[in-house]
């Protein structure tokens, strides 16, 4: 809306005294709808998905940093904490309070039947490449439920829990790996038949509570820190790098290689930080 300038003549004693009432209204500023935003997920055509937790909806940005306010979801939706997409674009959605995964079509249309219920407080959740459905239990441990199923619309089978014996917190797939945030470590297994972490060549990362987790495409693992420092598990040379030290507590990240993009949600902030893959703040979203 264009600012509106007031202005009012007023003829007073055979003169005209002119008063402008300059009342400007500058353009109304569109509200923000991030309301403590946790858990990201990217999907291919690269459109953010933000678990908003506070909102109590999936809201979905373009990679112009555009809400489509067309793609929002609030069916089945109950205080979501995390977010995955799988490899077809089926949505996946942690709700903390009432105990459920939601499975939604990449056009955002929930699939009642495949919903995954039971589970004590779910947070961060992440989909293998082939369908593997990984959910953080109460920061306790980590449920597993195969996706393979017939007929394709029946609910996922829980195939395994690995319980580490630590606290849990974000957690993340790419190809064989695993991984997830504990206290003191980031920690990436590989996967055995079981679905269960091995152990065999675990890697472990110092972290000062690991929140929130995600992996590029070249395997480096990133991972949120407490005390607001990003750091990354560089793969190829099994050292650990700091990417950012931010002024918060990132709740979710998520990496876009396409764009050479880091997404970091500030819950607290109401607000989502973009920085490039080699440390420069881009954009924040809010």
């Amino acid at each position: 809306m264009k600012s509106l300038i007031f202005s009012r003549f007023i003829a007073a004693a055979g003169s005209t005294l002119l008063l402008a009432l300059l009342a400007v209204s500058p353009a109304s500023a569109a509200t923000n709808p991030l309301n403590q935003p946790r858990g990201l997920a990217l999907a291919a055509n690269g459109n953010l998905y933000v678990a908003n937790q506070g909102g109590n909806n999936i809201l979905v940005f373009n990679p112009n940093y555009v809400q489509v306010t067309s793609k929002t979801i609030t069916a089945g939706i109950d205080k979501p904490s995390g977010i995955a997409i799988d490899s077809l674009g089926n949505i996946y959605v942690s709700n903390w309070t009432s105990g459920q995964v939601s499975v939604y079509s990449s056009a955002a249309v929930q699939n009642t039947s495949a919903t995954l219920s039971g589970i004590n407080a779910p947070q961060g959740i992440a989909v293998d490449g082939i369908g593997n459905i990984y959910v953080d239990e109460d920061y306790q441990d980590v449920r597993i439920y195969s996706a393979n199923v017939s007929p394709a619309d029946s609910i996922p089978l829980l195939v395994g829990t690995y319980t580490p014996g630590l606290d849990v917190f974000g957690v993340a797939t790419h190809n064989q790996f695993f991984a997830w945030g504990s206290v003191s470590q980031a920690y990436s297994e590989t996967i055995d038949g079981t679905l269960v972490g091995d152990g065999v060549f675990p890697t472990e990362a110092p972290a000062s509570t690991a929140l929130a987790l995600a992996y590029d495409l070249k395997g480096n693992l990133y991972y949120c820190n407490t005390n607001g420092a990003v750091d990354y598990l560089n793969f190829s040379a099994d050292s650990v790098v700091t990417f950012a030290s931010l002024g918060f507590t990132c709740e979710g990240v998520v990496v876009d290689n396409a764009r050479q993009r880091v997404y970091m949600s500030n819950q607290q902030g109401n607000s989502i930080a973009v920085y490039s893959t080699s440390g420069t703040l881009l954009k924040t979203i809010e």
